[in-house]
């Protein structure tokens, strides 16, 4: 499956009205060498352009669908809402029909172009650079993205989506407030599937709640962003209760309760005779391996080799949590990487990350003059299978660093 942004001028074709009043649509496809990628299946997003008629209207995505079919000589089903002289199709232009899975027409439910430029993942989509096309192809992850965006914009914020803003203003509280990528605010917007402008100004809406803060905030605050405020503000002790907060934030987005971050002790795992070097030495690779089942899935699924260096022995390789263990109780594989032990110190103190966006490996500057340096901007090394870790819990992850 393929898929696509498709635009409409709404100069020359009064778009609105037709997607108002059709679940099925034609399109042209004017760029005749992307008609050996289309297919039945693939997913399409309706672009409206700004145009020059229409200047106040919000321009961006405005539905998105699926092609159904594909033909040359089905006939026009709009031809009344040209709004010039230019011919609906060209006799020998090729049309996809498109079956409307969802409509936001309203300028509250747009995706704006604004949105998509500063994204972390939609950013690079040609249309921002080169506007003249009808027909343009996306990656898949682009897609899942946009498809993100379309489903939340225009709806109100909920009490989950308003916890993870409050913790991004705990997380920047007295700090500078950014919305670049890899930010606490990007990356809160990729987890929540909002747009970062809107995560940015809700967390602005908490700071004008917030009464130790006296940078400006946003004064739109709504009912639930006060009720929110208020179950994790103490008045008495004039501040956010932030381990409560991380409590209800683990519990929506991890399904487990956080537990206070200890150290694990010896006895944590039995007690061992003070003279038994070997049981302690067993007791350590304990420490570090983690439970075995999980273990055993990430020596399958990276073929017994370093996610990140591709290389063993199996002995030397330790089964991390990227989100710990210790906070969410989660075993699944996609929360886990096999890492060489001395990247897993490195992974562990935060002085290697990975860019939960584009899954390259980004290292802290003091290791540019060692030899791990090589290893600067590569990609985690894919699966036996193909496939490639979700970002999920590295998304998780780089909000609460």
């Amino acid at each position: 499956m393929n898929h696509w942004i498709f635009q409409a001028n709404p100069d020359v074709f009064d778009v609105d009205t037709y997607l108002n009043t059709s679940d099925e649509i034609l399109w042209s496809v004017k760029q005749v060498h992307y008609l050996e990628r289309m297919g039945v299946g693939d997913k399409v997003f309706i672009w409206r352009a700004q145009g020059r008629r229409f200047q106040n209207r919000v321009y961006g995505i405005i539905a998105e669908g699926t092609i159904s079919s594909r033909s040359h000589d089905e006939q026009a089903d709009a031809s009344g809402l040209w709004r010039s002289d230019v011919p609906p199709t060209q006799p020998e232009e090729f049309e996809v029909r498109i079956s409307l899975t969802n409509k936001s027409i309203g300028n509250r439910r747009v995706v704006r172009s604004g949105w998509l430029a500063e994204d972390p993942i939609a950013s690079q989509i040609v249309i921002l650079r080169m506007r003249n096309q009808t027909n343009y192809p996306i990656t898949e992850q682009e897609s899942r993205r946009i498809s993100q965006l379309v489903s939340n914009t225009g709806n109100d914020w909920t009490r989950n989506e308003c916890i993870a803003a409050l913790k991004v203003h705990c997380a920047t509280y007295e700090k500078p407030l950014s919305r670049l990528s890899r930010s606490p605010v990007s990356d809160t917007a990729l987890l929540l599937g909002r747009a970062v402008t809107g995560v940015y100004n809700k967390v602005l809406n908490f700071r004008h709640l917030d009464p130790r803060d006296e940078r400006a905030g946003l004064p739109n605050i709504n009912a639930m962003d006060r009720s929110v405020w208020a179950e994790f503000y103490n008045t008495d002790s004039n501040r956010v209760m932030e381990n409560k907060l991380n409590e209800a934030y683990s519990q929506i987005y991890f399904g487990k309760i956080v537990t206070p971050r200890s150290h694990s002790s010896y006895k944590d795992f039995g007690d061992a005779p003070n003279d038994d070097p070997t049981e302690l030495q067993n007791f350590a690779k304990r420490v570090r391996r983690g439970q075995t089942a999980f273990r055993d899935n990430l020596l399958r699924a990276y073929g017994r080799a370093c996610a990140i260096t591709g290389e063993g022995p199996e002995e030397a390789l330790e089964a991390v949590h990227i989100v710990p263990h210790s906070e969410s109780g989660i075993n699944e594989l996609n929360n886990g990487l096999l890492l060489r032990a001395d990247p897993h110190h490195l992974f562990d103190d935060n002085l290697l990350k990975i860019n939960p966006t584009s899954l390259n490996v980004g290292l802290d500057d003091r290791l540019r003059d060692t030899s791990y340096w090589q290893y600067n901007g590569a990609q985690l090394r894919h699966r036996t299978d193909g496939s490639q870790i979700s970002t999920r819990y590295l998304l998780v992850r780089s909000s609460a660093n």
